[in-house]
């Protein structure tokens, strides 16, 4: 939300509910969002919405009118994951910015686990279920440039204490533990980072970023 101006337009691929709309409301943001589901129970704050299934290629009765595409923690749940993020060169406006995020497989705790013999899937956190691709710092980096983004900018999230603990994050303990754990985060990313966050613009305006999806999907090798 922070990283999004003010009075600008924003495609959020994968959007669940919309739920980014509501911040950024607040901004005079328009947000368009895409996702599988028939959209019986979107936020009111939502500019527009397309039901798509992310798997396939991604065609919009819309042009290059965006100034952010997000894909905030989706990649992971989908396997053709190269065509998901070329997809939003297809939207942004020129100079404009992808903003996409995902979990570190390589946090301290899931090599502790692999140390122990351990790698369990369960209903949420980076391990989901739902999850079919997992990604290291780089290897999330290079996905992203392999899509023919430049990286301009990279945030880490710390991991959500108030979940461990069951806190509403008021409490003054878990406030200081999160600004600790953060700072860590800050400094080696590789170990501590819970999510990555990138910001990215398009290397080559070329035709990849102007064709029609239909014209040239891309598929995951």
């Amino acid at each position: 939300v922070d990283a999004i101006t003010s009075d600008t337009q924003v495609l959020d691929l994968g959007c669940s509910q919309g739920l980014l709309a509501r911040p950024l409301a607040a901004k005079s943001v328009r947000v368009t969002g895409v996702d599988v589901e028939p959209g019986g129970n979107l936020a009111i704050e939502l500019t527009e919405y397309f039901q798509r299934d992310l798997e396939e290629p991604c065609e919009l009765p819309v042009g290059r009118v965006f100034d952010y595409v997000v894909v905030a923690d989706v990649i992971e749940h989908v396997k053709n994951r190269q065509q998901l993020i070329r997809s939003a060169r297809r939207y942004l406006k020129e100079g404009g910015r992808l903003i996409i995020s995902t979990g570190n497989i390589a946090l301290w705790f899931y090599r502790l686990s692999l140390l122990v013999g351990r790698f369990e899937y369960g209903p949420r956190g980076i391990l989901d279920r739902t999850h079919v691709h997992l990604y290291t710092r780089d290897t999330f980096r290079r996905e992203v440039e392999r899509a023919g983004f430049h990286i301009l900018d990279e945030k880490v999230t710390s991991l959500p204490f108030e979940v461990v603990f069951e806190s509403t994050g008021r409490s003054i303990w878990v406030q200081r533990l999160t600004g600790l754990y953060h700072w860590l985060a800050q400094r080696w990313p590789e170990m501590f980072a819970y999510q990555f966050i990138l910001q990215a613009e398009i290397e080559t305006l070329d035709h990849e970023a102007t064709d029609s999806p239909l014209d040239s999907p891309q598929k995951d090798e």
